[in-house]
């Protein structure tokens, strides 16, 4: 599924004056300052005057192409003898366009921008390095102050997969300057009958000038599973029963899935059903929606003012529950290096730095503590001025906790051993989510019936498991 014309792209690739002239100054103080830091981990065979070239797909948000920003004006100078090439696309075109290449064996990158479920199910087809040693021997790395939830959902079999762009959970964001002008008190833990009756009663509401939608949420196929699974589940639901036969019209799934169908129908920002991450973040730091449900990571965009008109503005509160203590799930973009890469200690040198506390302090240096890609080191939770700058931060650190659960190769339902996540550990699953989430979709676009579409999306789903061989029907 193509997504094209992301305006957040665009919004986050802005840079200021004062960011260029920050960074001139990065790369002569700070540069000197990482360097010795980089010069422990420097790749054997990189001498010679030759340069390395890395190729890094990257997914297309801001704070990874942020990175790519920092990466040619910071990095690159202080190791002239490294060449970082970007290949950034949308999340689905990513998932598609890598996933072809490793497993194929294809080489056409050396590291990769993946999550937890790339880590678990790549890991074990040896399509990814370990990065425990080479963490482990890098001294200035500090693997242990890796946030634990973060550093487990990156970890297969007690190794470490993934070194975190950043850690996220879910939240609900909205616009407290609204809510409080109407007299409304969000509670800090709301139900999800809570936050449909809320929705609705801000939808067409006027502030700042402008009218809102009542919500903006992620519709696309694919990505919409995103928010949804985590609703099915707190719900008390599931998507599949323990022998893979989906149960999309099972009570309460059934519910979980009209609720959130007929809550984008009605109150969700315009172009919705095409809307994955980037586009609702574009509606909410537009000031153009009253509230969002989704990555706490948001956040440092939101609170930025030069990518958001509504910095300031904004309450959270935890992603909304219904049968289960919490509603959200858990999701990191993480940095992996491919076993095919013929360059994984030039990878590593500059994993390492991309990953770094330092390079925590370089953003908030340049663009504010605000600005700072969240929940991958535990020391950033003990600087005052993040916490002090970072409205949600507390809320994060609470989804984490609350998100913490047995581990599990699959996740079928909350009462069984598992963790909050939106996504199932098989090698089949984004085709399948692509398929069954499709006729949602279709609906949320042409206002046709939620339970239809629940009813289509069980075919789907039936289709897309006896394809896959893991359900006979």
């Amino acid at each position: 599924m193509s997504q094209q014309n992301r305006p957040l792209v665009q919004l986050s690739s802005v840079v200021t004056s004062r960011r260029a002239v920050l960074q001139s100054a990065l790369v002569v103080g700070g540069a000197a300052a990482i360097a010795p830091t980089l010069a422990a981990c420097a790749p054997s065979g990189s001498g010679g005057g030759g340069k390395t070239t890395i190729t890094i797909a990257n997914v297309a948000n801001p704070l990874t192409t942020t990175l790519e920003q920092y990466t040619k004006s910071v990095f690159e100078k202080a190791n002239p003898d490294v060449s970082i090439n970007f290949l950034t696309l949308p999340e689905t075109e990513l998932r598609q366009r890598v996933t072809r290449d490793v497993s194929t064996n294809a080489g056409e990158f050396d590291a990769v921008v993946i999550g937890p479920y790339e880590v678990a199910v790549w890991s074990k087809n040896g399509w990814l390095e370990p990065l425990e040693e080479m963490a482990s021997a890098d001294s200035s790395y500090d693997l242990d102050d890796l946030v634990p939830m973060t550093r487990s959902y990156l970890s297969a079999d007690d190794k470490l997969y993934g070194a975190p762009i950043y850690g996220e959970s879910a939240c609900l964001m909205y616009r407290k300057d609204l809510t409080d002008s109407m007299g409304i008190v969000v509670p800090d833990a709301p139900t999800w009958t809570e936050v449909l009756a809320l929705a609705r009663q801000l939808n067409g509401q006027s502030i700042d000038g402008k009218t809102l939608t009542g919500t903006t949420m992620r519709g696309i196929a694919g990505e919409i599973l995103t928010p949804l699974l985590p609703m099915v589940s707190t719900y008390g639901g599931r998507i599949l029963a323990p022998d893979w036969a989906p149960t999309l019209l099972e009570e309460p799934t059934l519910t979980a899935i009209v609720d959130y169908v007929t809550l984008l129908q009605e109150t969700g920002q315009p172009g919705v059903a095409t809307a994955g991450y980037t586009e609702a973040l574009a509606s909410m730091s537009q000031g153009q929606s009253a509230m969002w449900i989704d990555s706490t990571v948001a956040g440092a965009t939101l609170e930025d003012p030069s990518q958001s008109s509504v910095a300031g503005k904004l309450g959270y509160a935890l992603a909304p529950h219904a049968e289960t203590n919490f509603g959200g799930n858990f999701w990191s973009w993480a940095l992996s290096i491919l076993s095919s890469s013929k360059q994984k200690e030039a990878t590593w040198r500059y994993i390492s730095w991309a990953t770094s506390l330092d390079y925590l302090k370089l953003v908030a240096d340049d663009t504010g503590w605000n600005t700072v890609p969240p929940g991958t080191r535990k020391s950033l939770y003990e600087i005052p001025e993040y916490v002090a700058a970072t409205p949600n931060a507390d809320i994060t650190l609470k989804s984490f906790d609350l998100g913490s659960a047995p581990e599990s190769e699959i996740i079928l339902k909350p009462t069984a051993p598992g963790r909050p996540v939106s996504y199932f550990d098989h090698p089949n699953w984004w085709d399948f989510n692509l398929q069954m989430t499709a006729p949602l979709t279709a609906a949320v676009a042409d206002g046709s019936s939620a339970q239809a579409a629940a009813e289509a999306a069980q075919a789907a789903a039936e289709s897309a498991m006896k394809q896959s061989g893991l359900w006979n029907g």
